[in-house]
């Protein structure tokens, strides 16, 4: 299947009842080819963050978006949200290298 060519690259900070909602709609809608080839968009979730812990996806030079169905099993770090940006924007770069148009979303 041909990439999408939008990718959203998106940060999650304080995962309650919302936020928690929000995580399986994407992971829902994630699965759905038809519907990422519809809208031409992919979501890509790459940092958790609550108030005092946060996660972050893997590499920059290898970005793979976190595991929405085991994320509240992941190491944590403590919650640093210069760092959580910053990783945010080192992923959107890596992702423009190579040809694929970003966007930064941070959910609060």
């Amino acid at each position: 299947m041909e990439s999408p060519s939008m990718t959203l690259i998106m940060g999650l900070i304080g995962p309650g009842l919302v936020g928690k909602e929000l995580l399986h709609i994407i992971t829902e809608t994630s699965k759905n080819q038809d519907l990422i080839k519809q809208r031409d968009v992919a979501i890509q979730v790459h940092a958790i963050s609550n108030s005092k812990q946060m996660m972050l996806s893997g590499s920059t030079t290898s970005p793979h978006n976190l595991d929405l169905n085991a994320w509240t099993n992941m190491p944590k770090l403590a919650c640093d949200l210069d760092v959580l940006v910053h990783h945010l924007k080192e992923i959107s770069q890596s992702c423009e290298n190579r040809n694929i148009s970003t966007r930064i979303v941070l959910c609060d």
